[in-house]
Order: C-alpha cells, then sequence, then structure tokens
C-alpha cells in the first residue's frame, strides 16, 4: 500500500499556509472570501468621474471592479504614468482574481506551427489572426477576428507558455505584477464582446490556473459532472457575473476541503496542501492600462497598440526558457 494511502501515517514536512493578503486589519484570522457585488459601488463611482488620465468603457471599469481583490482600495486610487516612444500610458496597480484576467491573444508565439489560408495544404486547423488596432477613443486594443479563432489561438498559446516557462506558484503569492489592457471583439459571436488581456506575465496566469478544475456544469451547458481542466476560453464564454461566481465557487470550495482535511496523515496534508495552494494562486497583482496621451495630439488614440507594445519586454516574442535556478526568481 503506497504511503498516502495509510491515513495513520506522519511525517514532519510543514504544510503550505494560506497567505493572507489583506492590505489592512490583520487581527482576525484571515478566510478568503469574495467581497459582494455591492462593494464596487464606490468604485465603479470613482473611475467613471471625470478623469483625463482614465479613457476605458464604463465596461471595462466593471470588469476592474469585478475583478479587484479588495475594490475599496481602488475608490481614490493613484494612477501611475509609463513613458513609451510616443506618448505617455497611465496605469492602475491593485490585487486581482486571476481568473477574472485573460492571457494574450498572441499567436505569433506559434507562427512556426500556423497555416495560411493561401497554402494549399493547410489543414485549416490554426489561422493567422490579425494585429490588434487602435479604438477610436478609448485605451483599448480592437480585435477583428472571429471570436472562435481568437479562443482557440489563446488555449494553445496559455497551453504552450505553461510548458515552456512553468513558474512555481502556490506555495506563496505571486508578487510580480502582470500587465494588463482592455480589450473589445468585433466579431463576439454568442460571447461577451470585451475582456482584461494579459499582456506580460501570461507564464504567471499559465501556472496559476494549471492544476484548477471546475465542474463542466460550471463552465458550459451540459449534465456532465466530471471536473475539466480549465482553459481560458471556458472564462472568456462566461458573462462577467458568472465568471466572478465561479470564482467564488471555487475559493468556497477550497475552504471547504482544508476544513474536511483533518488529522496529520500524509493523506490529511496532501489534500489540504493542494487546496491551499490554488487559494494562494487565486490572486495576482496586475498594472492595467487605462489610459494613453500621444506626444501628438493630432494622432489620438491610433498609436496607443504600439505604445502597449513597446511597453512590454515579451510582445511580439518567443517565449524564454529558464534555467531551474532562475524560474522562482520570475514569479
Amino acid at each position: 500500500m503506497s504511503t498516502i494511502d495509510t491515513t495513520d501515517e506522519r511525517d514532519d514536512i510543514d504544510g503550505i499556509e494560506v497567505i493572507d493578503i489583506r492590505s489592512g486589519d490583520r487581527s482576525t484570522p484571515f478566510e478568503h472570501r469574495v467581497e459582494p457585488v455591492s462593494k464596487t459601488t464606490k468604485a465603479i463611482k470613482f473611475l467613471e468621474g471625470k478623469r483625463p488620465d482614465i479613457q476605458i468603457s464604463s465596461s471595462a471599469v466593471r470588469r476592474i471592479a469585478f475583478g479587484a481583490v479588495e475594490p475599496a482600495l481602488l475608490e481614490g486610487a493613484r494612477l501611475e504614468r509609463h513613458r513609451v516612444e510616443t506618448g505617455w500610458l497611465s496605469v492602475i496597480t491593485y490585487r486581482a482574481y486571476t481568473l477574472l484576467l485573460s492571457p494574450a491573444i498572441e499567436n505569433d508565439r506559434l507562427l512556426d506551427e500556423a497555416h495560411y489560408a493561401a497554402d494549399p495544404d493547410t489543414s485549416n486547423n490554426q489561422r493567422v489572426l490579425a494585429m490588434p488596432t487602435a479604438h477610436d477613443t478609448d485605451a483599448t486594443l480592437v480585435y477583428t477576428d472571429a471570436m472562435d479563432d481568437l479562443l482557440a489561438a489563446i488555449d494553445r498559446a496559455s497551453k504552450s507558455v505553461g510548458k515552456s516557462n512553468p513558474q512555481e506558484v502556490g506555495r506563496r503569492i505571486v508578487e510580480r505584477p502582470l500587465t494588463a489592457v482592455p480589450v473589445t471583439f468585433l466579431n463576439p459571436g454568442r460571447h461577451p464582446d470585451d475582456d482584461l488581456s494579459i499582456v506580460d506575465g501570461n507564464s504567471r496566469w499559465a501556472s496559476c490556473t494549471a492544476d484548477i478544475k471546475v465542474p463542466s456544469s460550471s463552465i458550459r451547458p451540459t449534465n456532465a459532472k466530471d471536473p475539466e481542466s480549465l482553459l481560458p476560453s471556458h472564462l472568456m464564454r462566461l458573462p462577467l457575473t458568472e465568471r466572478r461566481d465561479l470564482v467564488r465557487e471555487i475559493v468556497k470550495n477550497a475552504h471547504r476541503d482544508i476544513n474536511a482535511a483533518t488529522g496529520t496523515s500524509r493523506a490529511a496534508r496532501a489534500k489540504r496542501d493542494q487546496a491551499t495552494r490554488l487559494l494562494n494562486a487565486m490572486t495576482v497583482p496586475v498594472q492595467v492600462i487605462v489610459g494613453y496621451t500621444d506626444d501628438n495630439p493630432s494622432m489620438g488614440m491610433r498609436r496607443f497598440p504600439v505604445a502597449v507594445r513597446s511597453l512590454l519586454m515579451r510582445m511580439n516574442v518567443g517565449v524564454k526558457s529558464f534555467e531551474p535556478s532562475s524560474q522562482n526568481g520570475v514569479t
């Protein structure tokens, strides 16, 4: 019989702890709880106020507020300005729920595997996507491809970066901020027409979500009960409120598993550690680009995609493989 099946077996390894992510009072024991939607109202009002440095849609504001672990901290939040080649980007930084961000739409990681429509030998399995364009008035990237093609590319890219550059997450929380930008889809079909897309930090996102399994009924209309590994496309198909409810369900189930796995056996410790890793990976710091001021006012938002790309170290480059000794240093 294996040791994990020996319920009275004990070991001396310290268990993993749920890390307290509260920014304020820590005098009471910490239990991760997703704030009710009503707690986002003031944050939304602040972000939608007349601020020249915030140039995003109301739907993007809701995604930021709904995704914040502590939405109250967004009230009166100070924006930072980042210099790029063509002007200034405005960003807001906060801790977000990992599952309320989506990985990058960047099939150029896989160009060597893509099939072109003009190629007579194409198997028509993969498409090279159009580069995002600028929105007329908002600091937002616009995607014109069909949503099914976008979702397929996102899933492939996320799987690829997760395998090529895995990060160790769960024993500790992610501390280095990801970078995200509002995006809109011109051909969403039956899916939501906007999202917050990660443009730097995709390997951290993939590692945070690698071990999350959810009931099939939570991510698509089905009667199946077997848990499925979570894919970005599962999340992006959900309306914002349902996506947030899924986070609440996963957090609640993780705490239930921790409380149910009593005792000091290896099996009990393994179950508690697994649930604890999940909780520690459920949030990430993120800086979201919310505005852009071009050095040439007549350009408006036309150079916004260029500005975003110039800010990022990994945009449009292949995945860098890190040595094992270096992997923990980039989480």
